[in-house]
C-alpha cells in the first residue's frame, strides 16, 4: 500500500508539471519553440563536448605515467642488470689478465650503473622506487670487487672464496632489487592500460547514449514544434 502510495502520489506531483510544461511550451511563438529546440541540442552537444574533453584528459594523464615513467623504468632495468654483469665480467678478466683495458672497461660499466640509477631519480612518480638502496648494494659490490682482486688470482684461498661468496650474495640482492623495480613498473603499466581502456568503453558507451537522445530530441522538437505551427494554420 505505502509502495502503490508513493507512486500516486508522484505521478500527482510531477503530471500537472508536466501539463503546465507543455501548455506553455504550446502558448510560446514559433521562435521561441525553435530557440528552445535549439537551445536542448546545444546543452546535450555541450555535454558530450565535456564528457569526451573530461575522458581525453583522464586517458592523457595514464598515456604519459605510461611513457614517461613505467615504460622508463623497465628499460632502466635491463639497462641495469646488463651493466652489472658486464661490469662483473670485466673485473674477472683484470683478475687474471692484469690488463689496465679490463679494468677500465670495469669502472666504465660501474659508471653506466650510476647513471642509470640517477636517472631513476629523475623520473616522475618514481618516488617508491629504492634507488638510494640500490645505489647502496652497488658501492659495496664495486668495493668488493676493487678489494678481492688480488685475491682472485688464487680461486682456491680462503680471502678468495670469502670475497666471492660476498660479492655473490650482494649482485643476488642487487638483481632481485632490480627486477622487482621491473616487476612493479610492468605491473604498474597493466593496470594503467586496463583503466585506459575502461575509460575509452565508458566514454564511448556514454557518447552513443548522449547521440541516440540527441537525435530522438530533434525529431521529438521537430515534430512538436512542426505540430504547433501547422495547428493555428489549418485552424
Amino acid at each position: 500500500m505505502s509502495v502503490k502510495w508513493k507512486q500516486v502520489s508522484f505521478l500527482n506531483l510531477v503530471g500537472p508539471m508536466i501539463k503546465n510544461v507543455m501548455i506553455r511550451f504550446l502558448h510560446m511563438s514559433i521562435a521561441g519553440k525553435m530557440l528552445l529546440g535549439y537551445l536542448m541540442l546545444v546543452a546535450l552537444i555541450v555535454l558530450i563536448s565535456i564528457l569526451s574533453i573530461s575522458g581525453l584528459e583522464k586517458l592523457n594523464k595514464i598515456n604519459g605515467a605510461i611513457i614517461r615513467t613505467d615504460v622508463p623504468l623497465t628499460q632502466i632495468a635491463d639497462l641495469m642488470i646488463d651493466a652489472l654483469i658486464s661490469q662483473e665480467l670485466y673485473s674477472r678478466r683484470y683478475a687474471i689478465l692484469k690488463s689496465p683495458e679490463m679494468l677500465n672497461l670495469s669502472k666504465e660499466k660501474s659508471r653506466e650503473f650510476d647513471i642509470l640509477a640517477e636517472k631513476i631519480r629523475s623520473l616522475p612518480g618514481a618516488g617508491d622506487v629504492p634507488v638510494e638502496r640500490i645505489i647502496t648494494l652497488h658501492s659495496e659490490y664495486r668495493n668488493l670487487f676493487l678489494n678481492g682482486m688480488k685475491h682472485f688470482g688464487d680461486p682456491s684461498s680462503a680471502m678468495a672464496r670469502k670475497y666471492e661468496s660476498a660479492i655473490k650474495k650482494n649482485q643476488e640482492a642487487l638483481i632481485g632489487l632490480i627486477k622487482d623495480m621491473s616487476s612493479r613498473a610492468h605491473q604498474d603499466q597493466n593496470e594503467k592500460t586496463i583503466m585506459s581502456s575502461r575509460i575509452g568503453a565508458i566514454m564511448f558507451r556514454a557518447t552513443l547514449i548522449f547521440c541516440v537522445v540527441s537525435v530522438f530530441l530533434s525529431i521529438g522538437s521537430t515534430v512538436l514544434i512542426t505540430g504547433s505551427i501547422a495547428r493555428p494554420i489549418s485552424g
